[in-house]
């Protein structure tokens, strides 16, 4: 690195002084004045000028007295940081330990070290932080150790005395459901050829806001699984030509399902029988529903599922309850 100040060497001051000069001086009086000044006028004021001004331009008291480090610092924690290229800084190594691994590998060094899964207490009087590490999780079971042996028979002990009868236990609670629904049931005369007839119904008991029935539809909330009843007096008759007295007629719920439940409730007359007379059937359907994922809708329909049948009227009760 090249010097940063200047030496005055012997030939700055060669032809200055007086003892460069005939004697006597010859010279007019300001000039023979100067003579005696020369050396610090000429010599020695300009260089010691040239050294303030570069002392100045350095910044001296801005400065870090070293080649490698290019700054330095004091961080929020109020611990001091050094950066060797003017950009990253780093706490010092005096600030801490070195940080390294279970492999080795070393972590720059931070102004907080943070532990996890352990329990930090601050111990103010000892001065000092103390770290306890929590329970870890069990381990497996060991190995079933072998039998001992079987110890000496003891004394057989002495009868004890009866004890009091104990009290008598508290009644038992009735059974509960989270909700339940029921309601009337009913169809008007339809000619089933025609057009189905949908079950309509009328509610009178709903418990839990489980169940809810708008005219003709079922509504079943998710979250469980339901137990639904329809019973009651179907009226059926045939419409068929020929007087034959046929009919056949089913019901549909319009689930994903919905051949199960024709299959089920299909009521056919197919033999002989007085023309234009009407059966009255005991109809029951009893089926549950899973609700558990998603909500379900259903339509109970009457529809016809051979020959030309007129449906007199169905009326009934129907009744739902939500499972757990």
């Amino acid at each position: 690195m090249a010097d940063l100040f200047k030496k005055i060497e012997p030939a700055d001051y060669a032809d200055k002084g007086i003892r460069v000069k005939p004697n006597p001086l010859g010279l007019p009086v300001a000039e023979a004045q100067r003579a005696f000044d020369e050396l610090v006028l000429d010599v020695a004021i300009p260089q010691f000028n040239i050294l303030v001004d570069v002392l100045n331009n350095l910044q001296i008291d801005t400065r870090v007295p070293s080649e490698n480090i290019k700054g330095i610092r004091i961080n929020p924690d109020k611990v001091i940081e050094v950066t060797t290229d003017g950009i990253a800084y780093e706490a010092t190594g005096s600030s801490g330990h070195i940080v390294e691994d279970g492999t080795g590998k070393e972590y720059p060094q931070r102004s907080r070290l943070q532990f996890k899964n352990v329990v930090v207490a601050d111990d103010e009087p000892n001065r000092r932080t103390v770290i306890e590490g929590v329970q870890g999780i069990q381990g497996e079971k060991g190995d079933k150790g072998d039998k001992g042996d079987p110890g000496e028979k003891g004394d057989k002990g002495d009868k004890g005395d009866k004890g009091d009868k104990g009290d008598k236990g508290d009644p038992g609670q009735n059974g509960g459901s989270s909700g339940y629904f029921h309601a009337k049931a009913s169809t008007g005369v339809a000619t089933l050829q025609n057009h189905p007839a949908r079950i309509e119904f009328n509610e009178k008991i709903n418990r839990g806001g489980l169940i809810s029935a708008s005219g003709n539809e079922v509504m079943l909330k998710k979250g469980h699984i339901y137990n639904i009843v329809i019973s009651g007096s179907l009226g059926v008759s045939s419409n068929a030509t020929g007087n034959t007295g046929y009919y056949g007629i089913q019901m549909t719920d319009s689930s994903e399902d919905a051949d199960f439940c024709r299959n089920i409730t299909r009521i056919k007359r197919d033999g002989t029988k007085l023309p234009y007379s009407n059966d009255y059937h005991s109809f029951n359907f009893n089926r549950m529903y899973d609700a558990s994922a998603k909500d379900i809708t259903l339509k109970f329909i009457f529809e016809q599922s051979e020959y030309n049948t007129l449906l007199e009227g169905f009326s009934g009760t129907i009744t739902i309850t939500a499972l757990d």
